[in-house]
């Protein structure tokens, strides 16, 4: 039987809160800055394994994703290498999937999943943008 990851998460202007786990008993509370940028694909590798080797192995401190040709850098990452800003002025929609891969990715690392598990997945989208969820 696959271990499942229980997954909330919010996706605020000053920070995206997540809380997610095992069960209800086993969860953690995680705060990642909203930050988020699009990369050259050849960039990030090496600042993630720089940030690797300045904070030890936190996954929060080295987020991003790749979803076909984009590559987009999250939270902590994108904020002090890249200078990512948290695109206040966009839907949220179009930088929330990168963000709920973020923290699906840091969780998994967290409570080591490994690639293969299932997802139980809540996400708050603003009311305006409800109509969109199909699309998400």
């Amino acid at each position: 039987m696959a271990k499942q990851l229980i997954l909330s998460i919010d996706y605020g202007g000053s920070s995206t809160k997540i809380i997610g786990g095992l069960s209800l008993e086993e969860r953690t509370p995680l705060v990642m800055d909203s930050e988020i940028i699009e990369v050259p694909a050849n960039s990030v590798k090496h600042s993630a394994d720089e940030e690797l080797g300045l904070s030890g192995n936190n996954p929060m401190r080295q987020a991003w994703v790749r979803v076909g040709e984009t590559t987009m850098v999250v939270g902590y990452l994108a904020k002090a290498r890249f200078f990512g800003n948290p695109q206040l002025s966009q839907l949220k929609k179009n930088t929330a999937i990168y963000k709920t891969l973020a923290a699906v990715w840091i969780l998994a690392q967290t409570y080591q999943l490994g690639n293969k598990f299932d997802l139980a997945l809540i996400c708050c989208l603003p009311p305006g943008e409800y109509r969109d969820k199909v699309q998400f």
